[in-house]
């Protein structure tokens, strides 16, 4: 039987500025430099999340940050 897990994106729960250090913090502490990228990455798309939503609360973003996410994702795969 086939079951797969849903995505789980850790950008998502990075939603403060204290969040994003520890995060940051006990990726150095592995010594992983895969590790340490990846959450470079991480921490990347988490700060976008967040200015997204603080757009959307703001008034200055139309759509959702998922909504906003999805056409910037689309726009990279389309000019690839």
């Amino acid at each position: 039987m086939d079951k797969r897990l849903s995505d789980f994106d850790p950008a998502e729960f990075l939603d403060s500025q204290e969040k994003i250090e520890n995060y940051l913090k006990e990726a150095l502490e592995t010594g992983d430099a895969d590790f340490i990228a990846d959450s470079l990455s991480v921490i990347a798309r988490a700060k976008l999340i967040n200015a997204l939503k603080e757009g959307e609360k703001s008034g200055v973003c139309e759509k959702s940050p998922e909504e906003m996410i999805k056409k910037i994702l689309e726009d990279k795969n389309d000019s690839s």
